[in-house]
């Protein structure tokens, strides 16, 4: 018999208990996060009151909704529980009214994901090449100036306009979290937690906020193809970085960006990531 429920802290012992392979699984040290609504759910699918598999989702503005935390009891594999407890969970959200789009992110190697998002009838929207930068001055970046900050509300409200004008794929919302860009994923509250810089002639910006992903970081978001040939934009980076030497700079290129590198040894490379997801704003 199978029972699909959502999961709460009570459940951590069973989720300890699982054989999912993975040596340091850091949903371990996060669980309670993970359970505590209303931005955070976990599902499990029991099987004779054995937990085979578990995923789950997050709530962020503008009604997106980004699915993960994909894991299966090694012992129950291959029965396609993971897929009936996805499209479960995939049905319910459908069903909410104030959920716009609906996303997966998954590496581009990973090919049983990426299937998985298939069944969901998930699209390709975007990679990104998202890693951190171990040594801004060796990376090749344009040398020049540091950038003026933008500090008056009114300036954030015309950045977060000007995005729009862009086309852009998607946007990351945060590491490892992007989603199709609307002004609506930006509230003033997330621009407030930015710091963003305004290049010295043209009107293009360069964001940068604090994140935390298993280690210090700053998110550097930069929507233009002449990342490294502008200059002044790494001396701008080392500049919000200044002497937090713990925190490192994560960046998430594009495919055009990533190939402009002119220095790949001062990055820490990682396989490229995948945005696929599914729209419900004509729902």
């Amino acid at each position: 018999m199978e029972i699909i429920r959502p999961l709460n802290l009570s459940d951590y012992t069973i989720y300890q208990q699982m054989d999912t392979g993975i040596a340091d699984d850091y949903m371990l040290t996060v669980f309670e996060r993970l359970v505590t609504p209303p931005n955070n759910y976990l599902f499990g699918i029991f099987v004779e009151d054995t937990l085979a598999a578990v995923t789950g989702y997050t709530h962020f503005p503008g009604g997106n909704v980004m699915l993960g935390r994909l894991r299966s009891e090694r012992t129950l594999r291959n029965n396609g529980y993971p897929t009936r407890l996805l499209i479960h969970i995939v049905d319910h959200l459908k069903k909410q009214t104030d959920i716009q789009f609906l996303g997966g992110y998954t590496q581009a190697s990973n090919l049983p994901a990426k299937r998985l998002l298939e069944k969901l009838n998930f699209s390709y929207i975007e990679t990104f090449h998202s890693f951190v930068c171990l040594n801004l001055k060796t990376s090749g970046g344009a040398i020049g100036s540091v950038w003026r900050e933008v500090s008056l509300q009114k300036e954030k409200t015309h950045v977060r306009n000007h995005l729009s004008t862009l086309n852009l794929a998607a946007f990351p919302y945060e590491a490892y979290y992007p989603f199709p860009y609307h002004q609506s994923l930006l509230p003033d509250w997330k621009l407030a937690s930015m710091r963003i810089f305004k290049h010295p002639v043209l009107d293009r910006y360069l964001m940068i906020e604090n994140d935390y992903k298993g280690e210090k970081l700053a998110h550097v978001r930069y929507p233009y193809d002449d990342l490294f040939t502008v200059p002044g934009l790494i001396d701008t980076v080392q500049h919000y970085l200044g002497d937090e030497s713990d925190r490192l700079p994560w960046f998430d290129f594009t495919i055009q960006q990533y190939q402009s590198i002119p220095n790949l040894s001062a990055f820490r490379i990682e396989d490229p990531w995948e945005l696929h997801g599914y729209s419900l704003k004509n729902k």
